[in-house]
């Protein structure tokens, strides 16, 4: 026990005197290092104040070249063992005066040369600001002074820097000294509560450094655990024969459970079996419904046109009024019926290579009329692109867009085109407001027109476009139908 004892001691004493001696050490070069730049930076800035300000008193004579008094300025610096040399020098290069302090490196080989710091001479600025160059002060510095003062600086670092580390170095051994005797304390009740064994309570109440008490406390915390714990694990027995019993009868409770489950599973299969059935048959009676309509609207249709050909000047903007009301709604059956046939994949896309410009000028020939009567100007920009696609679907698509611009946008109407090697986008846009960016997503469904009618020539687009192996965007007021240029020749809606 004594050797275990002298051994801790030892250690602790040993790295904490190293660890002290090195940061002495570190400390030490880092303050000579400081030091010397420091004196360096120091005799820099010296040498520069003296110039400078040697530089302010020569200007005038300089100026005047006397050189008399530029020596008598010279002569009544101070005697300096940090500058060896001041001299004035002209615009030429000319020395005119100069004053030596020392031995002159210049001329003694012996005498090491120090730094040189050189201020240039100005006169009085002219109209515009501008100094004339007259010359410059020279100051050299002296190197022997120079080292002189950098061992002094130095000397003192290495002084405080060896005293620093003796004093830590001792103070670190007596430290060590003193955490020793409780920290052997603390390993004989550890030892102790590892063998199964509770140690008394005086082992832990210790005095000493705060990570000391700290890890005290830590060491009865820990033993207090491990008895509230042994507590706790028959207690956890206890409640692991009650749970099992619970597993037991919830198993059954899951039993019955799963056997409702299946039973809901049917009845809800049996309730989707009979909504399709009757999804089916609304919409078979809608369609009925509105293939029967076209028949009548197509007769009322032909009998305005015969009335309108017959009718007095003045009553035909009336009638004319009707058959564009008449030919509106019949538009939006068509468009109801191919939807139908489209979402059912009843109808099967006429794959053609077509020329989409001839597609496009179709399109537009057929709503000349009506962008005429409402004021519409219509621009048309495609290139003579050839794509394989249905070219009635897609003329059908392009005057749904068209006619939507005339009723919702504002003038003008521009149809442009674009396509590389795989997809052909068309774009219908107009100068209106277009489209609200929340309801670009839903305007092609259905019954969403979001201010653009029913919605039912939009959901037409979308259906089209789709079967072409693409797809329908807009972005405020243009919409762009994008196509594959070819898909699948059997693809169906």
């Amino acid at each position: 026990m004594t050797r275990s004892r002298t051994s801790l001691s030892l250690r602790l004493a040993l790295f904490a005197a190293l660890l002290v001696s090195l940061a002495g050490g570190t400390v030490g070069l880092v303050l000579t290092r400081r030091a010397t730049l420091d004196l360096e930076q120091a005799l820099e800035k010296r040498g520069g104040a003296i110039a400078r300000g040697l530089a302010t008193q020569v200007a005038t004579p300089l100026a005047d070249r006397r050189v008399r008094r530029l020596q008598e300025i010279l002569d009544g610096v101070w005697a300096e063992n940090d500058i060896a040399r001041a001299e004035v020098v002209d615009v030429a290069g000319h020395t005119v005066a100069e004053r030596i302090f020392g031995p002159d490196p210049a001329t003694d080989d012996t005498v090491p040369e120090g730094a040189v710091v050189a201020y240039p001479v100005t006169g009085a600025p002219d109209e515009d600001g501008f100094r004339e160059a007259m010359g410059l002060v020279r100051v050299t510095l002296s190197a022997a002074g120079v080292d002189a003062q950098r061992q002094a600086w130095v000397k003192r670092a290495v002084l405080v820097a060896g005293a620093v580390a003796v004093a830590g170095g001792l103070l670190a051994v007596a430290l060590a000294l003193a955490m020793a005797s409780p920290l052997r304390r603390l390993h004989r009740a550890a030892r102790q509560l590892a063998a199964g064994t509770y140690p008394e309570a005086h082992v832990f109440n210790l005095d000493g450094p705060q990570e000391v008490v700290d890890l005290a406390m830590a060491l009865t915390e820990a033993t207090t655990a491990v008895a509230a714990r042994e507590l706790a694990l028959a207690d956890a027995n206890d409640a692991l024969a009650d749970t099992n019993e619970a597993l037991a009868e919830a198993n059954q409770a899951l039993g019955t459970t799963n056997d409702a489950l299946a039973h809901t599973n049917d009845a809800l299969a049996e309730a989707v079996a009979a909504l399709r059935r009757t999804e089916q048959a609304r919409d078979g009676m809608t369609h009925m419904l509105i293939h029967d309509l076209k028949g009548p609207l197509s007769n009322i249709l032909m009998l305005l046109g015969i009335l309108e050909s017959g009718a007095p000047i003045e009553d035909r903007p009336l009638i004319a009024e009707g058959r564009n009301r008449c030919q509106a709604l019949m538009s939006q059956i068509e468009d109801l019926l191919a939807l139908a046939r489209l979402e059912a994949g009843h109808a099967t896309l006429e794959l053609r290579p077509t020329r989409l410009d001839a597609v496009v000028a179709r399109a537009v020939e057929s709503v000349k009329r009506l962008a005429a009567d409402r004021g519409f100007e219509l621009g048309v920009s495609v290139p003579a692109i050839e794509s394989l696609v249905d070219g009635r679907l897609l003329e059908r698509v392009l005057v749904n867009l068209i006619t939507n611009a005339f009723k919702y946008g504002a003038s003008p109407v521009r149809v442009s085109a674009v396509a590389d090697h795989e997809f052909v986008s068309l774009v219908v846009a107009d100068a209106g407001r277009g489209v609200p960016e929340a309801d670009a997503r839903r305007v092609f469904d259905k019954f969403q027109g979001s201010g653009r009618g029913a919605g039912l020539g939009l959901a037409f687009v979308r259906e089209v476009a789709e079967a072409h192996g693409g797809h329908a965007r807009v972005i405020g007021s243009a919409f762009t139908v994008t196509l594959a240029r070819h898909p699948n020749p059997g693809a169906a809606a």
